[in-house]
């Protein structure tokens, strides 16, 4: 199952994007594509990955290609920041999204 992205009307509207759009999300670690969810129950100039599912490679076997519908871990600090876990502690990061 997908993940989606949540964002703001008014952040969404900026971009010419509705709910059921198809999206890229993308930083300068990686991009993943999502289905657009649009409410106001998320602040101006925030979105959310409510959960993380599996990395799907648009292209198989090629490093740094987009995800198609998951893994949302490519946007966020790579490596272990935490000597309680053995993956990434970051819980929000810096990203784009455009209307594909």
């Amino acid at each position: 199952e997908e993940d989606g992205v949540i964002m703001h009307p008014d952040d969404a509207a900026s971009r010419g994007i509705a709910t059921g759009d198809r999206v890229r999300v993308w930083n300068r670690r990686g991009e993943i594509r999502l289905t657009a969810h649009v409410t106001n129950t998320v602040a101006r100039g925030c979105t959310i990955i409510p959960r993380g599912s599996p990395y799907r490679p648009t292209e198989p076997g090629v490093i740094g290609c987009p995800s198609d519908g998951g893994g949302p871990s490519v946007l966020t600090i790579v490596g272990r920041t935490s000597s309680l876990n053995h993956g990434s502690a970051s819980g929000s990061c810096a990203v784009q999204i455009a209307k594909l």
